[in-house]
C-alpha cells in the first residue's frame, strides 16, 4: 500500500513538472520572487547586526610618496685665514682712503691758516708771496677726490662672485651686469686719476708765467685720488669670495 501511494505522488509530479507552466501562473511567479527579494533587501538595511561588506572594510589610506629633494651643495667652510684677509684688507683700505683726504684738506686749508704767506687772488703777478691757484677758489679741486671716492663705493657695493655667472637675458643675465657695472666704476676712477694729473699738468703750465703760483694742493689732489684708486683696490682684492664678498 505504501509502495503505491508513493508510485502515485511520483506520477503526480512528474505530471506537473512535464506540464506546461502559463503565462499568468510564470507572471505571479516572478511577482512573489521580487517582492520576496524586496523585503530582505529592507530586512538587511534596517538590521544592525548585518552590515554591509565595504561598512566592514577598513578605508584605504592615500599613500604620499616622499618628493625626491635634493640636497643642497654643502657650502665649503672658509678657513680663518679668509676672514682675517678680509679684515685686515677692510683696515688697511679704510686707513688709505682716510690719508687722501687728510692730505688734501690739510694742503686746501693751509693757505687760509697763515694768510701772511699765502695769497688767495690768483691773478697776482706781483705777488710777493706764494699764490693758490683758481681752482681752490672755484672749487673745481674737489670734483676728482668726490668723484673718485662714488667709484670706490660702486665698485665695492656689488658682489664678486656674481661676475662669474653667464648669460645675456634673465637671471642669468646678471652677470652681464654687472661686468658693465665694474667697467663704470674702473671708468669713473680713471677719470678722477686722470683729472687730478690734468689739475697738475694744467698749475704746472701756470707757473711758467707766473713762479709764485703755489703746486702744493695740485701735488696733494694727485695723492688724493691715487690713495683713493689703491683704497678701492684693496678693499676689492682682499674681499672676494664667501660672505667677504661685499
Amino acid at each position: 500500500m505504501l509502495g503505491f501511494d508513493a508510485q502515485r505522488r511520483r506520477r503526480r509530479l512528474r505530471r506537473r513538472r512535464a506540464a506546461p507552466c502559463s503565462a499568468a501562473t510564470l507572471k505571479t511567479t516572478v511577482k512573489k520572487s521580487v517582492a520576496r527579494d524586496s523585503r530582505l533587501r529592507t530586512l538587511l538595511a534596517k538590521t544592525p547586526l548585518a552590515p554591509r561588506w565595504s561598512a566592514l572594510r577598513p578605508p584605504r589610506q592615500p599613500q604620499s610618496r616622499p618628493l625626491a629633494t635634493a640636497d643642497p651643495p654643502p657650502r665649503p667652510q672658509e678657513d680663518d685665514s679668509t676672514g682675517k684677509i678680509a679684515t685686515a684688507g677692510s683696515i688697511i683700505s679704510g686707513a688709505v682712503l682716510a690719508v687722501g683726504w687728510y692730505i688734501f684738506m690739510g694742503f686746501y686749508l693751509l693757505p687760509s691758516s697763515d694768510p701772511t704767506q699765502y695769497s688767495w687772488d690768483c691773478n697776482s703777478v706781483n705777488a710777493t708771496v706764494a699764490v693758490a691757484p683758481c681752482g681752490m677758489t672755484n672749487g673745481a679741486y674737489w670734483a676728482p677726490g668726490i668723484l673718485a671716492t662714488f667709484g670706490l663705493i660702486m665698485l665695492n657695493i656689488i658682489s664678486w662672485e656674481g661676475l662669474t655667472e653667464d648669460g645675456l637675458t634673465g637671471d642669468e643675465g646678471m652677470a652681464c651686469k654687472l661686468k658693465v657695472w665694474v667697467t663704470v666704476s674702473f671708468v669713473i676712477l680713471f677719470c678722477s686719476l686722470g683729472g687730478a694729473l690734468w689739475i697738475l699738468i694744467a698749475d704746472g703750465i701756470a707757473r711758467q708765467d707766473n713762479p709764485r703760483i703755489w703746486m702744493g694742493i695740485s701735488i696733494a689732489v694727485l695723492v688724493q685720488n691715487a690713495c683713493i684708486f689703491l683704497s678701492a683696490l684693496i678693499f676689492r682684492v682682499t674681499r672676494r669670495s664667501g660672505d667677504h664678498s661685499f
